[in-house]
């Protein structure tokens, strides 16, 4: 199917890749397709499957949200931080803990000198980042601060998170979870009318509840 549909783009045939669909009966045997299209090149997108909740962007993508709605959760900011949006080595991190006393917020950059933010590059960025975000989660709506913190970043040309997760392996299915997690997060909103902080712990259980 996959060396079929490439031939079929090939030929002009098929106009884009977006036009084609496999269906399914059954979601056990995706991983057979999903591995021949990625084999011929074929961009796809999975939509349906028990794994959503599982998928390494969507874990990261709550934690981040945790992490701004839970200032003192050390636990989510510290994936955040090792994350690849971050990408801060465990080395990194110990010695921002040892330079701060153990103070997990921007306002604590504020307090080290140039040698020493020189020592911790990716952790002053991404608590530089998380506070800008944080003032938006705190000023905007919970649907427009959702899509802000997760796809559009704060200044609206795109996150972090979705940068390196397009980048990555099956780009295109990672964004798309993204999305979906997000489109989730704002039905929690406007059909429940639920408060941010109360989303994102709904989301959390989803995750642990798989």
């Amino acid at each position: 199917i996959g060396r079929w549909l490439r031939e079929q783009r090939l030929a002009g045939v098929l106009a884009s890749y977006g036009h084609a669909a496999i269906l399914f009966r059954s979601m056990t045997s995706v991983a057979l397709y999903q591995r021949g299209l990625s084999e011929q090149g074929v961009p796809f997108v999975t939509q349906g499957g028990k794994g959503f909740v599982d998928r390494e962007e969507v874990v990261q993508a709550v934690a981040l949200l945790r992490a701004l709605t839970r200032p003192n959760d050390a636990a989510s900011l510290l994936a955040v931080l090792r994350s690849p949006a971050c990408g801060a080595s465990d080395t990194e991190i110990a010695r921002f803990a040892a330079l701060t006393r153990r103070e997990w917020s921007a306002r604590s950059l504020e307090g080290l000198s140039q040698a020493e933010l020189a020592e911790v590059p990716r952790v002053a960025r991404a608590l530089a980042e998380l506070a800008s975000l944080a003032r938006l989660v705190r000023e905007a709506p919970a649907d427009v601060a959702l899509r802000r913190a997760l796809l559009e970043g704060p200044d609206g040309r795109g996150s972090r998170l979705v940068a390196v997760h397009a980048a990555s392996h099956s780009g295109a299915q990672r964004v798309a979870n993204l999305e979906k997690l997000v489109t989730r997060a704002e039905q929690l909103v406007r059909g429940e009318g639920l408060s941010l902080p109360r989303v994102v712990e709904r989301l959390w259980m989803e995750l642990k509840e798989g």
